[in-house]
């Protein structure tokens, strides 16, 4: 997307993580825009996500997001688990 920054319009990323709980209702847990997209900005947003309570993982799904599987299969940590992953 693009926004001004500074006085300028700069491209940044902008991502938005659903969760679904078990009876299938959708929740919003956060809105991240990023200068650029990566396994760094992407281990920070899964711990932010468990530091709010997210504590199991079933499946994790993207469309080709730059760092996200790194970023959760990084070892070390408290994550969530994963069991299923498709990208």
């Amino acid at each position: 997307m693009k926004v001004r920054d500074g006085g300028h319009v700069r491209n940044k990323a902008a991502h938005i993580a659903v969760g679904v709980d078990v009876e299938g209702i959708k929740d919003e847990l956060g809105i991240w825009v990023q200068d650029t997209e990566g396994a760094k900005c992407w281990a920070a947003v899964c711990a932010e996500l468990v530091n709010r309570g997210v504590d199991d993982v079933l499946i994790e799904c993207c469309n080709g997001l730059t760092g996200f599987p790194e970023a959760v299969r990084r070892p070390g940590g408290k994550r969530p688990s994963r069991r299923a992953s498709c990208a």
